[in-house]
């Protein structure tokens, strides 16, 4: 879907513009911070496949995976899929995504930029009134 939608938006723009949303593997380091004033690094790896967006998470101390799935509305815009239930939405335009999803205690926005064989993701996620920001820079295997 992603790739879909990218394509669609991508006809009529600029040179600069990615011709498709290239899938594949991104691996990449990342920071991170809090507003209570922590912060720290980590390491991660994005796999955009199909319809398909997971990503791994290695901080020093712990591991995370989070995955979710897109599903096409109209007009570069898509449903957040998480166990076939919908928990958020986000839009696409010509090399940038972004997205919104809630899940309960944990509600999450990012934006994600396809740009010359990387994936840069910024985001921000509320958990139970604590809020942690990041920025990733990845790059394609």
């Amino acid at each position: 879907m992603f790739k879909t939608i990218i394509a669609s938006l991508l006809i009529g723009t600029t040179a600069y513009a990615l011709p498709t949303i290239p899938e594949g593997q991104y691996d990449g380091k990342a920071n991170w911070k809090s507003d209570s004033g922590k912060n720290g690094q980590y390491t991660t790896s994005v796999t955009v496949k199909g319809d398909s967006i997971a990503a791994d998470y290695t901080h020093p101390s712990s591991k995370a995976t989070y995955s979710f799935e897109t599903k096409p509305t109209n007009n570069g815009f898509f449903d957040v899929i998480v166990n076939s239930q919908k928990v958020g939405q986000g839009y696409c335009l010509t090399v940038q995504c972004h997205y919104t999803a809630d899940f309960g205690n944990v509600k999450i926005e990012e934006s994600l930029t396809f740009w010359q064989g990387h994936l840069y993701r910024v985001g921000s996620k509320n958990i139970n009134g604590v809020i942690i920001a990041w920025e990733e820079a990845l790059k394609a295997k």
